[in-house]
Order: C-alpha cells, then sequence, then structure tokens
C-alpha cells in the first residue's frame, strides 16, 4: 500500500529477501543453543572463497545476500553481526498500526522499492509516475485498510469500488472517462 498498489506482493519476488531472513534469525538462535553449528554456518555463509560450498543451502543463502546487496539493502549487516542477535534499526515514522518489524520486513521491502524503481517507474509515462507516487507514501493507503468501527469511518460500496478503480487506473463508473488526475 505504500508504494501505491494494493498491498499484494510477488511471491516469487520476496522469496530470496525471506530466505535470506530466516538465516538472519536463525543465526542467534543457533548461536544460542548449538555454537559449534552457528559457528560453522557464520563461516560459510561468509566465506569469498572458491571452495566454499558452491551448493546448497548456504550458497543459496549467500546468493541471496548478494541479491539483496545489489539491488540496495543499506541495512544489510555481516553474518557474524546477525549471529550475534543484531536486529533491524526500527523506523521512526510508523504508522498507527505498525508493530516492530524484522528482517523480511527490511529484506523484501528492499526488492520492491528495487522493482518499483527499476521496472514499474522506468517504464511508466510521466503522468502514470505521477499517479501512482499520489498514491504512495505513509497513510496513503489508510483509506483502504481502515476498519469500520464508527458510521464516519464506513465507505459505501459503489465508493470504495471507486477508490479501488482510481488506485488501479481502470475506467470509473461515473462516467465513460478514466481519472486524469
Amino acid at each position: 500500500m505504500r508504494l501505491g498498489g494494493l498491498g499484494l506482493r510477488s511471491a516469487e519476488r520476496t522469496a530470496p529477501a525471506a530466505y535470506w531472513a530466516s538465516w538472519a534469525d536463525a543465526l542467534a538462535m543457533l548461536e544460542g543453543r548449538v555454537p559449534a553449528v552457528a559457528a560453522a554456518a557464520t563461516a560459510a555463509l561468509s566465506s569469498t572463497s572458491r571452495d566454499a560450498p558452491a551448493h546448497g543451502a548456504v550458497a543459496e543463502a549467500r546468493a541471496a545476500a548478494i541479491l539483496l546487496s545489489r539491488e540496495g539493502f543499506l541495512q544489510q549487516p555481516a553474518w557474524g553481526d546477525l549471529r550475534k542477535g543484531l536486529r533491524p534499526q526500527q523506523q521512526r515514522t510508523a504508522e498507527p498500526g505498525d508493530f516492530a518489524h524484522g528482517w523480511q520486513y527490511y529484506a523484501s521491502s528492499t526488492r520492491e522499492h528495487h522493482f518499483r524503481r527499476s521496472v514499474v517507474l522506468s517504464k511508466a509515462v510521466p503522468a502514470d509516475r505521477a499517479h501512482l507516487r499520489s498514491h504512495s507514501g505513509c497513510y496513503a493507503g489508510a483509506v483502504l485498510c481502515g476498519a469500520p468501527t464508527a458510521p464516519e469511518f464506513e465507505v459505501e460500496p459503489f465508493e470504495f469500488r471507486t477508490l479501488l478503480l482510481e488506485r488501479l487506473q481502470l475506467p470509473l463508473p461515473l462516467a465513460e472517462a478514466t481519472c486524469e488526475g
């Protein structure tokens, strides 16, 4: 929602970020339970030599880390720091209802921002870029997420449909034209 869409993500695009995050979260637990395994895993993940494992789970985790780094994951820590239990720095400007996010949120967010920048915005005409940006940012999807807990928060079905259609730049049912924004 905060990037201008409807809050739906590609599982294929999220998979490497989720896989990296699972390793990031597991290393500290491994350290607490079986330190020798955590040390071996950290050494294998951190290795850049050619004799390091080039297949299996470790290779997939290293590949995911490289992909995230290439796409601009600025918060990506070293494997050794993750083993010590390093957690991500939380956002200062969280929306109401936001909770403390783990590594998967920040890693997958990097992938989504990269996709938006390199694929969606780079191929869009200026008017479409402006439309997408006008629906992006903090609270941009609040109207679609709010619970109807009181009459003033209720949205009639035809109004909700219009909100969705306008956000998707589809023809509005009000007239034979689309909103030029």
